[in-house]
């Protein structure tokens, strides 16, 4: 009797075990978008990602390397003007004159403001004849848009708000102390 209660207890827990750990659908926040952290892409997200690439191949393919530009982080577009950015080496090299598209595979999202991107890189050459190149690119969530940099860091974006902040607070401070 004492077997098939324990028995009986070890198939319920079992059963419980493969119904709860079962589930791979993305868990949803009270805002009602997709928990994304660590997970493989789907929906929204992936799709901003996509329609930032397109305007990126787009934009180049029709020789606008401001689209390069403006997919810098902020400090960087501060410190360089356009003019400098293109007399940057690294940029000179970039063409996309075969360029036809970049294509999302997967996703992997890191909180809501970073993400490792696998990308189908799609050329076409004079000929007619289409290569593909396999290619990860990390992209970063902001400004409310997805960014590619080029030639800026997010790390050193970090840095510069981190000053930003502490000035503000001075000036804010001094303000303070003017006041009394």
């Amino acid at each position: 009797m004492m077997r098939s209660v324990l028995w009986t207890f070890v198939v319920i827990l079992a059963f419980g075990l493969v119904i709860g750990c079962s589930s791979e659908e993305p868990k949803e926040d009270t805002a009602g978008a997709v928990d994304r952290t660590g997970t493989t892409g789907s929906g929204a997200g992936v799709e901003a990602i996509q329609e930032s690439l397109n305007e990126v191949v787009a934009r180049w393919h029709s020789g606008d390397k401001a689209v390069l530009y403006d997919n810098e982080f902020p400090y960087l577009r501060d410190d360089l003007t356009f003019e400098d950015y293109l007399e940057n080496e690294q940029v000179q090299r970039l063409e996309a004159d075969s360029l036809a598209a970049m294509k999302v595979k997967d996703v992997q999202f890191f909180g809501e403001d970073s993400a490792a991107v696998d990308i189908d890189v799609i050329f076409v050459g004079p000929l007619g004849d289409t290569s593909r190149l396999d290619n990860k690119y990390t992209m970063y969530y902001y400004g409310g848009r997805w960014l590619r940099p080029t030639l800026s860091e997010f790390v050193k974006q970090e840095e510069r708000e981190v000053d930003r902040r502490i000035a503000d607070s001075a000036a804010a401070a001094e303000s303070d102390d003017e006041e009394w």
